[in-house]
């Protein structure tokens, strides 16, 4: 994982980046407050937007995908079936490095938790 990340301030609903993520981040974990932080991937979608942990990105297809991580330790990132995942956890899948070039960020869990609202 990358040293760049994003947080979700529960609080105030809002995504933070940047400088400001890292002190909010870090005055929440010193203080035992749980925080909701999101590694960068080290990928970026075809209109060169970082893709995050937590992201709901498009495939050319039109298939929704949540990025939930790299399993089992360093290596690839990890997806899941974002519409199909309340029927069925199975839906787990290792996003193949020509995926990324041509996939979308329309949103991510915290901004647009139904996947019907995912439609940026």
């Amino acid at each position: 994982m990358g040293k760049k990340y994003r947080v979700w301030d529960r609080a105030s609903s809002r995504m933070l980046y940047g400088r400001e993520a890292e002190s909010f981040s870090y005055g929440h974990m010193r203080c035992g407050i749980p925080i909701d932080l999101m590694w960068y991937t080290g990928m970026r979608d075809k209109k060169h937007r970082d893709i995050y942990e937590g992201d709901i990105i498009r495939d050319q297809g039109g298939k929704q995908w949540q990025i939930i991580g790299q399993l089992g330790g360093v290596g690839n990132w990890h997806a899941i079936d974002y519409k199909a995942w309340a029927k069925s956890k199975d839906n787990v899948i290792v996003l193949p490095p020509k995926l990324w070039k041509t996939t979308e960020v329309i949103g991510n869990i915290y901004e647009n938790p139904d996947p019907l609202l995912a439609t940026v």
